[in-house]
C-alpha cells in the first residue's frame, strides 16, 4: 500500500505535535521537592523560554517546509513515491511550524486578556504598580 502525501503529512504532523506536547507537559510540571513559590518561579522561567524557542522553531520549520516545497516543485524527482514522500514531509513540517506559532500566540493573547481580581481591569504592568505606590 502506497502512502499518499496527505497521509504522510498527517503522520509527520501527528508525530511532531505529540513530541511538542510531551515536552510542554514536562516543562509545565512543578518540582515538588522545592517550596511552591520557588517551584512556580522556575516553572514560569522554563515556560517563557520554551515559548520563545517554540516560536523560533515554528518559524524555522515553516521556512524549511516552504523551501522544500519550492525545491521539489521546481525540479523533476524521478520516482513518484519519493516525490510524494518529500511533499508529504514538507507539508507536515511546514504545517506544524505554523500551528506551533499559532498556539504560542494564542497563549500570549490569553494571558494578556486576563482580568484583575476586581473583574474589570486588566492585570497592570509592573511600571503601573510602582507608580501607584509613590
Amino acid at each position: 500500500m502506497a502512502l499518499t502525501p496527505m497521509a504522510i503529512t498527517f503522520l509527520v504532523l501527528s508525530l511532531l505535535a505529540m513530541g511538542w506536547l510531551g515536552v510542554r507537559e514536562r516543562i509545565m510540571r512543578l518540582n515538588h521537592d522545592l517550596p511552591f513559590h520557588v517551584s512556580a518561579y522556575q516553572r514560569d522561567r522554563r515556560k517563557s523560554r520554551f515559548y520563545v524557542q517554540s516560536v523560533w522553531t515554528g518559524l524555522a520549520a515553516a521556512f524549511l517546509g516552504l523551501i522544500t516545497l519550492d525545491f521539489v516543485g521546481g525540479s523533476a524527482v524521478d520516482p513518484l513515491a519519493l516525490r510524494q514522500g518529500i511533499l508529504g514531509v514538507a507539508y507536515g513540517v511546514g504545517l506544524w511550524g505554523v500551528l506551533i506559532i499559532g498556539m504560542v500566540w494564542s497563549q500570549v493573547a490569553q494571558r494578556v486578556a486576563q482580568v484583575n481580581s476586581d473583574g474589570q481591569s486588566l492585570i497592570p504592568l509592573p511600571e503601573e504598580t510602582r507608580n501607584k505606590r509613590k
